[in-house]
């Protein structure tokens, strides 16, 4: 440090001064910004909530769910080979529905559920590349299933939601791609 203060002493004073005005600036502005201004009270609020207890409604490992109507919830249970709940929290009804499998009405992965009404929603099947709607009814304990098309194309949808116009927009694992516009058909 002599010898650089012996070499350059004055331009090493200058850099020196100006290192030292600079860190009493900030703390300076540290500690003006630090200070309260005001104390803001929280108005205090109460939750209120009913428990749903129904012996028949065991959740495992819920996957995604869906709000079809204001009472009206449907779960994805991944840990079951039951795949959909329905659980009714106005009237306390439950519904089970939709087998894990391979065949013509079962689900693998279902994702991307849409609630329309009461008792329609649609998903889509990312394992068997198929988007289907579902229309069931809490009263009588019947489910339909309309599958709407199967993606044979080398794209990796993840999720599939409808637009308007009876097409879908689609995310996913696209080259060059982010989201895709779907038909129908399910084509680009």
């Amino acid at each position: 440090m002599d010898i650089l203060t012996n070499l350059y002493p004055q331009s090493f004073h200058v850099n020196n001064m100006k290192i030292n005005r600079f860190f009493y600036i900030l703390v300076l502005l540290l500690f003006m910004s630090c200070h309260s201004r005001e104390n803001k009270e929280v108005p205090e609020c109460s939750l209120q909530h009913e428990v749903f207890e129904e012996e028949s409604l065991t959740l495992g490992n819920i996957r995604t769910m869906a709000l079809v109507s204001d009472s009206m919830l449907v779960l994805v249970n991944k840990q079951s080979d039951i795949l959909f709940q329905v659980v009714d929290l106005k009237n306390k009804n439950l519904m089970d529905f939709g087998n894990r499998g391979q065949g013509p009405d079962d689900f693998l992965l279902p994702t991307s559920l849409k609630g329309y009404s009461d008792n329609h929603f649609s998903l889509w099947d990312i394992n068997r590349k198929r988007y289907s709607s579902v229309v069931f009814s809490l009263e009588t304990s019947s489910v339909s299933f309309d599958h709407h098309f199967t993606s044979d194309d080398s794209f990796l949808h993840y999720e599939i939601l409808p637009i308007t116009g009876n097409h879908f927009v689609s995310s996913g694992i696209y080259e060059n791609y982010r989201l895709l516009v779907l038909d129908e058909m399910g084509c680009i």
